[in-house]
């Protein structure tokens, strides 16, 4: 068949699925469904057909792939919605879905290696966001790419810049009097709770607060790379932070690196509290997502010095295979090269 042909006769293919598959079959047969309006997509020429393709098709198929970790086919689908959708009028009319498209195409394509495709989504996302809330977000991607290029005190900076945003200040300057204080500050704190007390508290969703102790939390891993003097001054205030907030997805990492830092201060029997703490508090949300990060510190690095070593091998073995398949890869091999030794 003549090309122009065959991509008319693959979308209109998929305009009859998209039309008749039953509620029950759409999920099932999502990615059927995106792959055959891939390849016509381009033969689109209504407006209102685009914004319901790129928004119902391809960005729900990159979002259904990103969930399994099949990044490269995220951003395949991220792309095609983003071709549909990439001009003024659109991003006027549908900001969000423009937005959703930019954003989570420049993660996909940044986990996927492809970082030319992600610098140039995520400075249209920089440039087009309107809020508060898509600035910190794209300034999130930026840090996790930078830290995939191993840039660690760039990825620092953007960071230390993108939580500022949000009104939380890492100072740059006496930098060890701010530790001291914040050491206190943060001991005296943790005195007055115990594991009963963090289940009491309600879980805090809110997207850019959630974000905000992700990033913290993923500062406070970076700057041990770039910026080491920065480490334990993060790692207090993400502690405060996750308190002040209410329980976060980010809460058990804290509490891991908090009493990681303890450890290395010399306070062994504190700091195997906080880590019990944090698996504590991680078993409770049932947050898979920080297994790896988790145990990397607890197993690995604290409870070798007070708890049998066949259960921190056991694991770490854990955190290995838990954190490829949520794709945190770096504590993954982490969690593998301490399991060796």
């Amino acid at each position: 068949l003549d090309p122009k042909k065959l991509a008319a006769f693959h979308l209109q293919l998929g305009r009859i699925l998209a039309q008749n598959l039953s509620h029950e079959t759409w999920e099932k047969h999502l990615f059927i469904v995106a792959h055959q309006l891939a390849r016509g997509y381009k033969l689109i020429s209504h407006r209102d057909e685009r914004v319901v393709i790129a928004g119902r098709i391809f960005l729900r198929a990159g979002d259904k792939a990103a969930a399994a970790s099949a990044f490269p086919e995220a951003k395949f689908f991220y792309a095609r919605g983003i071709d549909l959708i990439d001009n003024d009028e659109d991003w006027e009319s549908s900001y969000q879905l423009c937005m959703d498209c930019f954003s989570k195409g420049a993660e996909a394509a940044a986990i996927a290696g492809d970082y030319e495709q992600m610098d140039a989504w995520l400075s249209v996302a920089i440039r087009r966001s309107i809020g508060l809330d898509d600035q910190f977000r794209a300034h999130y991607i930026h840090v996790r790419s930078l830290a995939q290029r191993n840039e660690m005190e760039k990825a620092v900076d953007v960071g230390l810049e993108a939580l500022e945003l949000i009104g939380v200040r890492i100072p740059s300057d006496n930098v060890k009097l701010h530790t001291l204080i914040e050491l206190f500050k943060t001991r005296r704190l943790m005195k007055r709770i115990c594991v009963a007390d963090l289940k009491k508290i309600e879980p805090n969703k809110e997207k850019q607060v959630v974000s905000a102790s992700r990033l913290l939390n993923i500062l406070g891993t970076l700057s041990l790379s770039g910026k080491k003097h920065l480490c334990p001054l993060i790692c207090f205030k993400s502690v405060q932070f996750n308190i002040k907030h209410g329980i976060l997805s980010g809460m058990p990492i804290s509490l891991a690196t908090y009493g990681f830092l303890l450890s290395r201060f010399g306070m062994l029997t504190e700091a195997t509290s906080y880590c019990e703490m944090a698996n504590a508090v991680r078993e409770d949300l049932g947050i898979v997502e920080t297994i790896a990060s988790v145990n990397m510190a607890v197993y690995g690095i604290v409870f070798p010095f007070s708890k049998p070593l066949r259960e921190c091998e056991k694991q770490l073995h854990h955190g290995y295979t838990a954190g490829f398949e949520v794709g945190d890869v770096a504590n993954s091999l982490r969690c593998a090269s301490l399991h060796r030794y």
